[in-house]
């Protein structure tokens, strides 16, 4: 193959990978839900009984929070890949 165009398949493949870490984290973020607590009012006071999250779904964060670092990370290899590629056929000319 053509030097040039292995350059651009990694530099579109680190670019792709990298919005999809990005996708990834972010969707993760969805499913964290909202904190949430419940107490009383003694002399103009709050004491809290209990505090948690509601609409959270740990099982889908946690999920989608590998998906994204998996990404990043397959970004990281092919853009180092690409900046390899580069340097060298600087270094050939």
């Amino acid at each position: 193959m053509n030097m040039k165009i292995i350059k651009m398949c990694m530099l579109i493949l680190t670019v792709g990978f990298l919005l999809l870490g990005v996708a990834f984290k972010w969707k993760a973020d969805t499913y964290k839900g909202v904190s949430a607590s419940t107490g009383v009012m003694i002399d103009g006071e709050y004491r809290e009984i209990g505090s948690g999250k509601i609409g959270e779904n740990r099982e889908q964060v946690n999920l989608f929070n590998t998906g994204g670092t998996m990404f990043w990370a397959c970004g990281c290899i092919t853009g180092v890949t690409w900046v390899v590629l580069c340097i060298k056929q600087k270094q050939k000319k």
